[in-house]
């Protein structure tokens, strides 16, 4: 792939991702220190844009730098209220899945959940092991 289709590849993925937000390239540019020309000429693929940038937008948009080169590559973006999601889904984007925001919650609080129970079994495994140790010593008190 040349340099030219990936630089309007990542300007197209920027476009999506500014659009389902809502945002104008104005805001965008504003947040990276950017002037709107300079920031639009990234979205248009007319600039080649360096890695670090490109981390930058990453992060700023919160997924993977891959997001912007891979094809296979889908971001998750959860937005509150039906009227952003009504919006969202109607510009059609091939990339994204939109999840209402609750969603996003109910999936964190899944994991937190997840990492307690790992932790509670640590924990009760950490205990037994305490347990054979307390043992071991006592035993060799005897011996």
């Amino acid at each position: 792939m040349q340099t030219e289709e990936i630089q309007i590849k990542i300007g197209k993925k920027l476009k999506e991702l500014r659009t389902v937000n809502q945002w104008t390239q104005e805001q965008i540019a504003g947040q990276l220190h950017l002037t709107r020309n300079a920031y639009s000429d990234i979205e248009l693929g007319k600039t080649d844009i360096c890695i670090s940038r490109l981390a930058q937008l990453a992060n700023f948009f919160s997924v993977d730098i891959s997001y912007f080169v891979n094809d296979n590559e889908k971001v998750v973006i959860y937005l509150a209220g039906t009227q952003n999601i009504q919006f969202a889904k109607s510009q059609k984007i091939k990339d994204c899945h939109i999840y209402p925001a609750e969603e996003k919650l109910q999936h964190e609080l899944d994991k937190q959940q997840l990492i307690i129970e790992l932790k509670d079994k640590e924990l009760t495994m950490k205990d037994r092991e305490n347990e054979n140790l307390k043992e071991i010593i006592a035993l060799l008190k005897k011996g």
